[in-house]
């Protein structure tokens, strides 16, 4: 048997999700993921006041103060807040305005994604492999693509919803759990000593499911978006999401999940 245990690095209660092991990626709508990060959480656009012509539109970086919501908003960045040794950052970015969703603001921003709407994330999903952690927040009717990580032949997609919320990692492998009003998402593949072998599981607050799988081939992944994954389109609500890679382990996935609850309860 092959046991793997939580380091001090990823268990510190204090540390911002890409301070406990750097992300793949971090991105939020609504706070800090890394405690030295100084920049904005995303951009966008906004017709300005007073509007001068109708097709006049302004845009804007917003960290932290609060949006102007007196006017329609849409997003058109969310800055990647990670710091990785090796990896690139990588925005995730949308600039055809049909496809950018709405924000709205009521003491956290959200992003509403109509279906056909959402960003890519470019250049790194090939460092992505078949052990990670993605901990997302957001909310949808029925289990859609909220988060999609895809290639020629792999697929991974974090589906919230109600009264199920899904996790598939290709087509065969997945787990589904209680979703209902939980907005909080904890998606692990990899190695679990409590099951004595490798596991895919999701977890929400009302509760976590999970199976023991044989060993996943070694993935190829291109392409990370927002709101979709490959040809199938999100319909729901988006705050945050950042990706962990196997360097974050079991235990400390799930402290990530535990400390994301305690900040959107």
């Amino acid at each position: 048997m092959i046991a793997t245990v939580g380091t001090l690095s990823d268990l510190r209660e204090e540390k911002l999700p890409s301070d406990a092991m750097p992300c793949l990626f971090a991105f939020s709508l609504g706070r800090n993921l890394r405690h030295l990060y100084t920049g904005a959480w995303f951009q966008y656009r906004q017709r300005p006041y007073p509007i001068p012509q109708p097709e006049v539109w302004e845009t804007k970086e917003y960290p932290f103060d609060a949006i102007d919501i007196t006017k329609p908003a849409y997003l058109t960045k969310i800055y990647d807040q990670k710091v990785r040794h090796g990896v690139p950052v990588s925005d995730a970015v949308q600039s055809d305005y049909a496809k950018q969703p709405s924000l709205t603001y009521s003491g956290v921003v959200v992003a509403t994604f109509e279906l056909g709407q959402y960003l890519d994330v470019p250049n790194i999903a090939p460092f992505l492999g078949s052990d990670f952690t993605l901990t997302s927040v957001g909310k949808g009717d029925v289990p859609r693509p909220m988060v999609g990580v895809w290639g020629e032949s792999d697929m991974v997609s974090v589906e919230p919803g109600d009264p199920t919320s899904r996790f598939t990692f290709n087509a065969n492998h997945g787990s589904i759990t209680a979703g209902g009003n939980d907005s909080v998402m904890s998606c692990y593949a990899g190695e679990d000593p409590k099951q004595n072998g490798r596991v895919l599981s999701v977890r929400t607050g009302s509760g976590e499911s999970g199976h023991v799988i044989r060993a996943e081939p070694t993935p190829s992944f291109t392409n990370i978006s927002i709101g979709r994954a490959g040809e199938r389109m999100f319909k729901g609500e988006f705050t945050e999401a950042y990706m962990h890679l196997g360097d974050l382990t079991k235990i400390g996935a799930d402290k990530q999940f535990e400390t994301a609850r305690a900040q959107y309860g």
